[in-house]
């Protein structure tokens, strides 16, 4: 495991983006100034300094972790290796859970737009359009 002892705090975007929520520090730092990283319950600046055993939410694309900071990495390694450095919290797991179940369900709900129509569609939009 690629974590260090001997480091006691770290960057939140630098953190974001070692442990693989962030594809780049860029989105981390994006991310961060908007207002979707929390660190025990308060809005933070992308040079934040966190430590072990601190509180972080993440919002990203409409999903919120909620996690605790176990260790802290000294590189941005694989991502079996990267889930190593922290520890979903049980309310965080369920809310998450069940905003994915939820958007699940909204996206077989809602119509495809960007598709052609089939053959009982067409028929429809022709019967539409010759009736005027």
């Amino acid at each position: 495991m690629n974590f260090d002892t001997g480091i006691e705090k770290i960057r939140i975007d630098k953190l974001c983006w070692m442990t693989r929520f962030f594809k780049t520090r860029r989105l981390a730092v994006e991310a961060i100034s908007r207002g979707n990283v929390f660190v025990n319950g308060q809005k933070v600046k992308p040079s934040y300094a966190v430590k072990i055993n601190d509180i972080i939410k993440i919002t990203k694309e409409r999903v919120e972790w909620e996690l605790e900071l176990l260790a802290i990495p000294k590189r941005r390694g694989p991502a079996k290796e990267a889930q190593l450095m922290y520890k979903e919290t049980e309310q965080g797991l369920e809310k998450r859970l069940a905003t994915e179940a939820q958007n699940r369900a909204d996206r077989i709900t809602r119509p495809r737009e960007d598709v052609k129509p089939d053959k009982h569609q067409r028929k429809k939009l022709r019967y539409i359009k010759f009736k005027e």
